[in-house]
């Protein structure tokens, strides 16, 4: 947003506002509106931002949605004022959907649509072969969809490389959904997670249970979760677990907004009791599997070099 508001300027007719990958806690503060109102105290055009955010989204993507023109179905939304946009009432079709934060309609019951062949795992699911204990490591950076790497010095036990929570270097595996395999684990660092592991079924573009832990233990409880539920967020650690069940398409809540961001809101707090101090833990776990984003990430396979295009092995 920063980036790219000052071309509201000169192109106030070219501009619509979006957002991608908004938390559901978020999402209850605002959508679009919120945009709107942070673009008009910096001073730009009332006309303009809501042309931006109304007008031009429905015309270029060619919406059946109303735009207050004779004859169009009355669709529009009633804010307290400018400045804050806090969103009053809703209408859609002439009718009031939405009313000082009550949903006047009612939805029915529809069968999820999902995909889980999996199998549970195991701790030794995640065991990393000890051919070299000099590791290739995701370095993640909060906030950041790219990421670092680095070689380190790992321990090893009984043949296996360990994760080593007392330098920030944590194991990361995908576990494939689809199908019944092994996971690919890998280490990662910056993560901050001491004692437990969280894991998601949220890991673009594939959508494979990512998992990131300080212990192959953990990191088995919190994938099994999600295994359990057929989709979901988890957090697991000492004598505690949580999960935030995804039984739409493994991605997707069929529970009111509310309830899901209550849930989301304590799985953020586990994971900053186990000692992560990233700002958004499981957004960000969520691109560690998207390997077209530099600079090492993990699949289902294995290590990805995205600055080379090509899978590593993490073991070898």
């Amino acid at each position: 947003y920063n980036a790219l508001i000052g071309l509201m300027r000169e192109y106030a007719g070219s501009i619509m506002f979006c957002s991608d990958d908004k938390h559901p806690d978020d999402l209850l503060e605002g959508h679009i509106n919120v945009l709107a109102a942070r673009t008009l105290k910096l001073g730009y055009n009332l006309y303009d931002v809501l042309h931006s955010c109304c007008v031009l989204p429905v015309q270029h993507y060619n919406l059946n949605v109303g735009l207050l023109q004779k004859g169009d179905p009355a669709d529009f939304i009633v804010t307290d004022n400018p400045e804050t946009m806090h969103v009053l009432q809703t209408w859609i079709d002439g009718e009031c959907v939405y009313d000082n934060g009550k949903v006047m309609f009612t939805t029915g019951k529809i069968a999820p649509i999902n995909r889980f062949n999996a199998r549970n795992c195991e701790p030794s699911d995640f065991d990393v072969n000890a051919d070299m204990l000099e590791q290739p490591v995701i370095v993640a950076y909060d906030g950041e969809l790219i990421t670092g790497r680095r070689m380190e010095k790992l321990h090893s036990e009984n043949g296996k490389v360990l994760a080593d929570p007392e330098r920030d270097i944590l194991k990361i595996a995908v576990v494939n959904r689809y199908m019944k395999a092994a996971p690919a684990a890998a280490f990662i660092k910056n993560f901050g997670i001491r004692d437990g592991a969280i894991a998601s079924s949220v890991a673009h573009d594939s959508h494979n249970i990512i998992v990131v832990g300080s212990s192959d233990e953990y990191m088995s409880r919190a994938v099994n979760l999600i295994m359990r539920a057929k989709g979901g967020i988890s957090a697991v650690t000492n004598g505690s677990s949580e999960i935030l069940p995804l039984p739409v398409a493994g991605i997707m809540s069929d529970r009111p907004g509310e309830e899901v961001a209550t849930a989301f809101k304590k799985l953020n707090r586990m994971a900053r009791e186990m000692g992560s101090d990233l700002k958004s833990p499981y957004m960000l776990i969520s691109f560690m599997a998207l390997l077209v984003i530099p600079s090492l990430k993990i699949s289902d396979l294995g290590l990805f070099d995205a600055d080379q295009f090509r899978l590593l092995n993490a073991q070898a």
